[in-house]
């Protein structure tokens, strides 16, 4: 090979990669654009990393499979009259490799099961949760000396904010309406009369 033709081969692979660079770029901006209709807001990506995930060894929780499924979701391109994720976009945008990203978008129901199943089963958990806390909360009602409450006017403010709070769930928990008024159509506000006992 003479030195020209190598020169010329050199030239021609630097315009190549130039191009594919400029294509990704191109690719990655449209990207970026599909994702801000998403969220309302543009995914900054400081040094090719997406604030929203973090990479840990090819490890990734399911909440993050399921943000990366809404990704690929919504950012699509037409390919052989029939819609497709961007894959190189997102993967670029996310930072999380193309290949997995195609795992994912082929087995996303089985991923979105998953993610409906923990949602279901961790908004049972807070609900336990909160509810224990409640319950410490109300325990600790009674060593409140509530005649010292008056002394100080921001404690005693903090108390009722309590109080009201706690009411509130009880209500909740119960099913009960946790207003005594109902707003009705003609402007005016009635007052809801509580059942009869019978």
């Amino acid at each position: 090979m003479s030195l020209y033709s190598y020169m010329d081969e050199t030239r021609a692979l630097k315009i190549q990669e130039k191009v594919k660079k400029t294509k990704a770029n191109d690719d990655l901006a449209d990207t970026l654009k599909q994702a801000k209709s998403l969220l309302g807001t543009t995914p900054t990506i400081e040094t090719e990393e997406f604030p929203l995930l973090s990479t840990r060894n090819g490890k990734y929780r399911v909440d993050e499979k399921h943000l990366a499924l809404m990704f690929l979701g919504g950012i699509q391109q037409e390919k052989d009259g029939r819609m497709i994720p961007k894959y190189a976009g997102v993967s670029r945008m996310l930072q999380i490799p193309e290949a997995t990203l195609r795992h994912w978008w082929k087995d996303r129901r089985e991923i979105e099961k998953q993610q409906a199943l923990i949602k279901d089963k961790g908004i049972k958990y807070l609900a336990t949760a909160f509810m224990v806390e409640e319950i410490r909360m109300v325990q600790s009602l009674r060593s409140i000396n509530y005649e010292d409450l008056f002394d100080s006017p921001s404690s005693f403010k903090n108390f009722i904010n309590l109080f009201n709070v706690l009411s509130n769930r009880v209500l909740l928990y119960n099913r009960l309406p946790t207003s005594k008024t109902e707003h009705q159509h003609t402007g005016g506000v009635a007052m809801i009369l509580p059942d009869k006992e019978t």
